[in-house]
């Protein structure tokens, strides 16, 4: 199955020249995983960062085999952020489909820090592997299993929140869009902007009151000959082509021009777009506060999340499938109504879809090899659109995960 001693000897040799902390965080881990599972043998330890196969020194992988049985474990470095939960996902669909190839895989293990929130726990459902993940503490090599919850778990799932959509757009930011029509006003993250290209050039502070240049927001009640010439010199700096390549008006946010190419022409998308499309919806659970890239609608009411990436991401898989998971249950609690969003509109309640839209070269080859493990993956549709999309935006290239 594995060369035991020889693959052990390497791996470990490799961790050595990571650097002192990462010896002491893998002797610890070793320590964590043989107390905790004593019965199962590590026949493997892989550190460091594969490039070949995509994966990070920040998550330590195992194999552990008890007769032939064997269970892959990865282990997430004490540190890292919550963030890093995407990136680990797909470290163990890869990890799993290439352990799987020479051997039968029962199952698979996450051992994330006890400080993480529980939030990335509503993705492992729609992972088509066994799979359970524990809370670890290496201090005391011990480890709390939190998926499956266990029977004697008590633990009250926090609410999911759902920011309002405010009705009113302050006067402030009308008065600047009659003088600049061209600009695009929207509510996003829980608050009226005006915005160039996605570069906000005014926003609602708090009630009435308004700011303006994104670099050094200053107040003000007003349309003023200095918020004109603020908002002139940001529709000089932000187009294309661009008078100064390097300006951080043109360079900065570039995600967000593309979202603002959606917002203007969604059907782009989905032909079957109507409808408002709401720019980075804020929601919030167990304290960890999200932004959605977009969220759009069909004629028929069918919501559709949409994630956005201009670079190459192994993530923008699980980024937008913790948003669809996140859509889907303010759907069915009917929040969407409840705060404003689609107003007047029926909202059918079937799953929602989720476009994944990237640069056609810059989509990452492994999704191929994650799509048969995800049990969702037919509301699952990605759009490759041109390289130079601030030229014009163009789609080149539609596929849905579900097919092969």
């Amino acid at each position: 199955m594995f060369s035991v001693t020889s693959s052990l000897f390497i791996s470990l040799r490799r961790s050595f020249l990571t650097g002192k902390e990462i010896n002491v965080q893998l002797h610890a881990a070793v320590l964590l995983v043989r107390r905790s599972m004593p019965e199962w043998r590590i026949i493997r330890i892989l550190t460091g960062t594969d490039r070949q196969r995509h994966h990070t020194r920040t998550v330590i992988r195992f194999v552990l085999c008890r007769s032939t049985r064997v269970r892959l474990v990865l282990l997430v470095v004490p540190g890292q952020p919550e963030t890093l939960s995407a990136r680990m996902l797909v470290s163990l669909l890869l990890w799993w489909r290439q352990v799987s190839r020479s051997s039968a895989v029962e199952k698979a293990l996450l051992l994330v820090p006890e400080a993480w929130s529980e939030v990335f726990l509503n993705v492992l459902p729609w992972l088509d592997i066994p799979s359970s993940c524990f809370k670890y503490e290496l201090d005391t090599s011990s480890l709390r299993q939190i998926y499956p919850a266990p029977a004697t778990y008590s633990r009250v799932r926090p609410p999911y929140v759902l920011f309002p959509l405010a009705r009113e757009v302050p006067a402030a930011l009308q008065e600047i869009k009659a003088h600049f029509p061209t600009l695009q006003l929207t509510f996003r993250r829980g608050r009226w902007e005006l915005c160039h290209l996605g570069l906000q050039v005014a926003w609602q502070c708090s009630g009435d009151s308004c700011c303006y240049e994104f670099e050094n927001p200053k107040p003000f009640q007003n349309l003023s000959r200095e918020v004109i010439r603020s908002v002139e010199t940001i529709l000089h700096l932000r187009r294309f082509p661009p008078p100064a390549m390097e300006h951080p008006c043109y360079k900065c946010l570039p995600e967000r021009w593309l979202e603002s190419l959606i917002l203007e022409n969604p059907k782009l998308i989905h032909v079957d777009f109507e409808g408002p499309v709401f720019p980075q919806v804020p929601s919030k659970l167990d304290g960890s506060r999200r932004i959605l890239d977009l969220l759009a609608v069909t004629s028929n009411g069918r919501l559709a999340v949409i994630e956005l990436k201009v670079e190459k991401s192994l993530d923008i898989i699980f980024q937008g499938l913790e948003y669809w998971e996140r859509v889907r249950h303010h759907l069915r609690q009917g929040d969407f109504t409840r705060e404003g969003y689609f107003e007047g509109r029926p909202l059918s309640r079937e799953d929602p879809l989720l476009y994944l839209v990237c640069p056609l070269f810059e989509f990452h080859v492994t999704m191929r090899t994650i799509r048969g493990l995800i049990r969702c993956r037919n509301v699952i549709q990605c759009v490759g659109i041109n390289t130079d999309w601030r030229n014009g935006l163009r789609v080149l290239r539609r596929f849905s995960l579900g097919k092969d």
